[in-house]
């Protein structure tokens, strides 16, 4: 079964899903017709996505604009995920399309879900705290970076409604 939300024209959201039920699987999907291809030189653990690269190095400045440069920046795997980067899920407006905030365009004009990740941020003596990033929606655009509870793709997804409509 597919899972899907349903974003309401009051900014609510609901959590919806079509086809049959089945397995589940951590895997993450591919998007075959933008990835890289792969050949023996390839390093098993792929480099970073840009935006992320691009969000860590922002956070760095922050903390180091508040003179704490010991603060430890790392990227966390979300609950149940066996990779940190993932792709958002599908979230449709009421009349079935895919809501556009929550689409990434590309330099020639292809699209796809937006990705996202969640970073831990461990600065001297304080508590960890919690941040997504989240992907802009196209190469010129910048992350969104916002500070979250838990590292949940649903409670992301709740947040993130809140924080797209503000933007509109």
């Amino acid at each position: 079964m597919t899972g899907y939300f349903l974003l309401r024209s009051d900014g609510t959201i609901e959590q919806v899903a079509f086809g049959e039920p089945g397995g589940s699987s951590e895997v993450p999907g591919l998007d075959a017709t933008v990835q890289p291809e792969i050949d023996a030189q390839t390093p098993s653990k792929p480099p970073l996505p840009h935006f992320v690269r691009k969000a860590i190095a922002q956070i760095r400045r922050e903390i180091a604009a508040k003179g704490d440069n010991d603060a430890k920046v790392q990227i966390i795997c979300p609950a149940g995920r066996s990779h940190a980067v993932f792709t958002l899920p599908v979230v449709l407006g009421q009349d079935g399309e895919p809501a556009p905030e929550f689409v990434f365009s590309d330099e020639v004009g292809r699209t796809r879900q937006r990705r996202a990740c969640f970073v831990e941020v461990i600065e001297h003596g304080m508590t960890p705290r919690l941040r997504a990033v989240i992907e802009g929606q196209d190469g010129e655009c910048a992350v969104l970076v916002m500070k979250v509870d838990e590292a949940d793709i649903c409670g992301l997804i709740r947040e993130s409604v809140r924080n797209f409509v503000c933007e509109a």
